[in-house]
């Protein structure tokens, strides 16, 4: 009976210290293809430390690059002219040494020049 209250206890303590971070999401607000190069604006979102653009030509997201931003505004250049490709968006936040992120925004379709 003193072992059961003891694990109880440990049980108990474990569930306060695990602690779920959720982080705000945000979503596109205009993104527009130019010479070789898309453009992409989103809505701040509240308590995140940045965020970052995921871009494919693939509509699975293979082979996708990645990059990151503190702004709420990202230019990516160098890249194939008169192609489609799908971008999305995720923010972060950093804790203590930890990264937690939101979920990727569902795919949005730009057209480079």
């Amino acid at each position: 009976l003193h072992s059961l209250r003891r694990r109880q206890r440990q049980m108990c303590i474990r569930d306060r210290k695990a602690k779920k971070v959720v982080v705000a999401s945000s979503k596109f607000t205009s993104l527009k293809g130019s010479k070789k190069a898309f453009v992409g604006k989103w809505k701040k979102a509240k308590s995140v430390s940045g965020y970052q653009v995921r871009y494919s030509t693939a509509s699975s997201m293979k082979k996708a690059k990645t990059k990151s931003t503190k702004a709420t505004k990202l230019k990516v250049s160098g890249l194939k002219s008169k192609k489609k490709y799908n971008v999305q968006l995720r923010s972060y936040r950093k804790l203590s040494g930890k990264t937690y992120y939101s979920a990727w925004t569902k795919a949005k379709t730009v057209k480079t020049r």
